[in-house]
């Protein structure tokens, strides 16, 4: 995008932020020290918020809000003031891509923590795990930090998207493409299916975003993409 309010691109790429490491305090406590700051109406803009979640001060907030409600506010917060300029909210949602979340949601800023990436060799989907310590200041360092046991704070699974073929005529011959950025596939073609079928490589060429086989002047042939 060239800016707020401009026209956005849509881009298949997406990423994970991780704050720095023992950071005095997270991105959650250091936005809510600064919404303190901020005047709004008769009081702060801490106040608005924390009124929006009808709670009546900072430390109701602390004590009585689990771990998962606290990160979901401040994703709340953030996303007030990114989608009224256009910009999507704060997760996955938007991006079209298959993700179920097993533990949390896809803010955790209450924490010192890091995050790690397993991709299932057959399956290939993404697992995202973040990992996390309750925070701590500097005057709190001691040895016992050392034995500080993290805790999974939230984790989700993309999975792989499936290709699909598109078949076309061009010039009278038979094109068969898909989409080039899905690499790890191989395109095979057989006269049947089922037990009699002879599943053999067809060569393809880069065309642009696409992979793209010829398949002749006849489309009389059954086509597939293997993973490998």
């Amino acid at each position: 995008a060239a800016g707020p309010l401009s026209p956005k691109t849509p881009v298949r790429a997406w990423e994970v932020v991780a704050g720095a490491v023992a950071y005095d305090a997270p991105f959650g406590p250091t936005v809510l020290d600064l919404a303190a700051e901020v005047p709004s109406g008769s009081g702060s803009l801490l106040d608005q918020f924390l009124g929006s979640l009808g709670l009546p001060n900072r430390a109701a907030f602390d004590r009585f809000l689990t771990p998962a409600q606290k990160n979901d506010a401040i994703a709340g917060l953030v996303n007030a003031q990114v989608q009224p300029l256009g910009y999507s909210p704060i997760g996955l949602q938007d991006s079209g891509l298959d993700v179920a979340f097993d533990v949390g949601g896809p803010a955790a800023v209450f924490t010192y923590g890091w995050t790690e990436f397993n991709i299932d060799a057959a399956t290939r989907a993404l697992q995202v795990t973040t990992y996390g310590l309750p925070y701590y200041a500097q005057s709190q360092v001691n040895e016992d930090l050392l034995l500080a046991q993290p805790a999974v704070v939230s984790r989700f699974t993309v999975q792989s998207e499936r290709p699909a073929l598109a078949v076309r005529t061009v010039g009278g011959r038979v094109r068969v493409a898909w989409a080039r950025v899905l690499s790890g596939f191989r395109l095979e073609r057989s006269d049947s299916v089922g037990a009699g079928a002879n599943w053999q490589p067809v060569e393809s060429v880069v065309d642009g975003e696409e992979n793209v086989a010829d398949a002749g002047a006849s489309s009389a042939s059954f086509y597939r993409l293997r993973q490998f």
